[in-house]
């Protein structure tokens, strides 16, 4: 059930997707057999990934080992966006508020970290082109240059300080 839901919000997300799937041609494509056996698989893997976060430096080259197959079958690393956001909208609708902020938070951390080893060397690196999403950061970090970085990092230790005295 939770596989077909991802996959639901993945196609949902990003309809082209289906091409890269050898079930893109089934008829009732969501009681589809093929549908179904792949996306018990994916989830099957989402939860031993989850499992192996016990063992991380036993779980990387299994993540790694992972992305090179993916490459063969033509993904790229754009689609593990999809994937991500699909894997949150799924969490949410079959967890709803017992999908906390921090939980929401702490998966889209775990996944970031997942997608970026799975892409890992697989692909050649092309270099980032400016995202406007980032602009204000780069504003509010011109402002904090001209408080002076001495001071900001005195306030930021007495911050941590504050928060954790310890």
């Amino acid at each position: 059930t939770v596989g077909v839901l991802l996959f639901k919000n993945i196609f949902g997300i990003a309809p082209e997707a289906l091409g890269l799937f050898s079930f893109k041609n089934e008829p009732n494509l969501y009681q589809s057999a093929a549908l179904k056996k792949h996306a018990t698989k994916v989830v099957s893997t989402v939860g031993t990934a989850v499992a192996g976060l016990a063992n991380v430096s036993a779980l990387v080259p299994v993540l790694q080992s992972l992305g090179a197959r993916h490459v063969k079958y033509g993904v790229l690393p754009e689609h593990y966006d999809v994937v991500g956001q699909a894997l949150m909208k799924t969490l949410e609708m079959g967890l709803g508020d017992a999908l906390t902020p921090r939980g929401k938070l702490a998966w889209t951390h775990v996944y970031g970290i997942v997608s970026s080893t799975m892409i890992g060397d697989n692909y050649p690196k092309l270099p980032q082109a400016e995202n406007p999403a980032h602009q204000p950061v780069i504003d509010s970090w011109a402002q904090v240059e001209k408080l002076g970085l001495e001071t900001v990092g005195v306030l930021l230790f007495k911050n941590i300080f504050g928060i954790a005295p310890e």
